[in-house]
């Protein structure tokens, strides 16, 4: 399956929290599956929080800020 096709286009939103909680408490109270589609949905939207298991920058630390240019 492609992100694209005749019938629709689905979207990858990907964000970062500093752990499972902050995840829920920011955006939980949007999962409401109970409550039907959404105007512009074709289907119910997936949700999936992934945790990595290991990381490949060593001991970097994430950014900060955004990088110039983005709003």
């Amino acid at each position: 399956m492609g992100l694209r096709d005749d019938e629709a286009t689905r979207f990858i939103n990907v964000g970062l929290w500093a752990d499972a909680e902050a995840f829920h408490d920011q955006i939980g109270k949007y999962f409401n599956p109970a409550g039907g589609l959404l105007p512009f949905e074709f289907k119910l939207r997936l949700r999936a929080l992934i945790s990595p298991d290991c990381w490949r920058m060593g001991g970097w630390t994430l950014p900060t800020s955004d990088s110039e240019g983005v709003l």
